[in-house]
């Protein structure tokens, strides 16, 4: 611990003895003033071994944090609206499943990870059973599993998914969907437990998925030990309806609080007309973290170190920081340094859902985040179409001789796949502005959440400096255009822009 604090401190006087704040004699943008060496000793800290890959809730992880805090500090910004420090805790919980728990039926015993996957609930019972086909009632397609049958008190047996009738576009999802539905129908009705039986084509997926620690909201991680006993079982025996009684020993899934925050900072704008018109930075500064179990680590390398994604984006954020404090836009700025996207935009999420200022006071977000980058002319924009922001970005990034490039054709999901996301749900226009590539091929997979992610001799920082300087400039340019970008006609989250901004305008 003491090791630790030397270093922020050592690092906290390094960063103060680069010094680079623009002088206000110079009329030019601040973005000129970035240097590349500053930049690059924020990155090889953010990227070094010693905060071992930035994994949600450890202490390379709140070290990162505090990194990014204290240079809100120096550079001026203030707390967000009723908050204290620079920092939201995000409430969080690593989940594992029990290591033990068996299921005996009239003919063997059944072994937890092996022969079932827990999904919520715990049971020690010994009940008769009843099968109830999928579970399932929909009375406008026809459907009720459960006509004539009482489960009160018994473990109900379904099969798993849907029927045939009910088409599955993406089977993880519908899975999580119609196993939530058949939980809460077989609870209703009094049943102690649920026992969905997979086909052992599917086995090899779920067990995979479900049995390595997840990082969870403690919300939904209460909610699910609490929840009706419900497993998914491997289908092994042919004789599955002559089970009569089930014994079942299974204890709870297993929670560890785990500690990290989202980093917000505010740069108020100068117009006074504007006060309520926020522009909103966002980057994710966590990682996968470090181990021998996670894929391509090898015993020479197990640190992820994540140099491109996410410290390339960390960057940009903290030199749009420095530049915007520096000298002021017109629009104020809140910036967040957001935890948990690895674990499935969880930081942001709960952002969205516990702002700091009102959503409706969020004009505009931009994010960046990225996988690597193959082409140095350029930045890519994952949703560069669905917005009227392209000309304003475009000549934001011209003054570094970037030319902006839209999310290739077949990766278009990468616009839901970052912290853009959930405020895009909220109907606040938002884009994640991105290293530049133009495919997610063999180039880009090489380091993507790979230990060779980290920062060599070699790491092309010019790129790194012109990248945050077109995006601290896209920044001032949002926060100081006459109009903030809108979503285009027909965008998907239209709706919700006019219902968010509805009582605004």
């Amino acid at each position: 611990m003491q090791l630790i604090n030397i270093l922020i401190l050592l690092l906290i006087l390094h960063t103060i003895s680069l010094g680079g704040f623009h002088d206000p004699k110079n009329p030019q943008s601040p973005e000129f003033d970035l240097t590349s060496k500053e930049l690059e000793s924020h990155l090889r800290f953010l990227a070094s071994d010693e905060l071992e890959g930035r994994y949600v809730g450890t202490q390379g992880n709140r070290l990162a944090a505090r990194y990014i805090a204290e240079q809100f500090r120096l550079w001026g910004l203030r707390a967000a609206p009723e908050f204290k420090d620079f920092f939201q805790d995000v409430p969080l919980v690593l989940q594992t499943l029990p290591s033990i728990g068996v299921i005996t039926t009239d003919r063997t015993e059944l072994f937890h990870t092996t022969d079932f996957l827990l999904l919520s609930g715990e049971a020690q019972l010994d009940s008769s059973v009843v099968f109830a086909g999928h579970g399932l009632v929909d009375l406008e397609l026809g459907i009720d599993d459960y006509e004539g049958l009482d489960v009160k008190d018994k473990l109900v047996v379904v099969k798993f998914g849907v029927p045939p009738l009910k088409s599955m576009s993406n089977k993880t999802q519908q899975t999580l969907h119609w196993s939530i539905l058949k939980r809460s129908l077989a609870s209703k009705r009094g049943a102690v437990g649920i026992l969905e039986i997979i086909p052992p084509n599917l086995w090899k997926y779920f067990s995979q998925e479900l049995t390595r620690p997840r990082i969870v909201f403690k919300q939904d991680f209460e909610s699910n030990r609490d929840e009706l006993f419900h497993a998914l079982v491997l289908k092994f025996e042919e004789n599955l309806p002559e089970w009569k009684t089930l014994r079942v020993n299974v204890p709870s899934v297993q929670g560890k609080a785990q500690f990290t925050s989202n980093v917000l900072g505010v740069i108020e704008g100068i117009d006074l007309e504007l006060v309520d018109e926020y522009i909103i930075v966002t980057a994710h500064y966590d990682h996968l973290g470090k181990g021998l179990d996670l894929p391509e680590a090898t015993p020479k390398d197990f640190i992820f170190n994540g140099a491109r994604d996410n410290g390339m984006g960390v960057v940009a954020l903290l030199a749009a920081a420095k530049s915007l404090a520096t000298k002021k836009a017109r629009r104020p700025i809140l910036f967040i340094a957001v935890t948990g996207e690895e674990q499935g935009l969880l930081g942001s999420s709960f952002y969205v859902n516990n702002p700091a200022i009102p959503l409706s006071d969020s004009m505009f977000v931009l994010n960046t985040d990225g996988a690597g980058f193959t082409h140095t002319n350029i930045v890519t924009i994952f949703g560069l179409m669905r917005t009227s922001a392209q000309n304003l970005i475009e000549s934001a990034c011209l003054p570094f001789g970037l030319k902006i490039f839209p999310e290739p054709s077949q990766n278009k999901d990468l616009f839901y796949r970052s912290d853009n996301l959930p405020f895009a749900r909220k109907g606040i226009p938002s884009l994640t502005f991105s290293p530049g590539f133009l495919v997610m091929d063999d180039s880009i997979m090489r380091h993507y959440h790979r230990p060779s992610d980290e920062v060599s001799d070699d790491f092309d920082f010019d790129y790194l400096l012109r990248f945050s300087q077109a995006f601290s400039n896209t920044v001032r340019a949002l926060a100081n255009t006459e109009k903030t970008p809108v979503w285009l006609d027909g965008e998907e989250f239209k709706k919700a822009w006019y219902r968010l901004y509805l009582n605004k305008n």
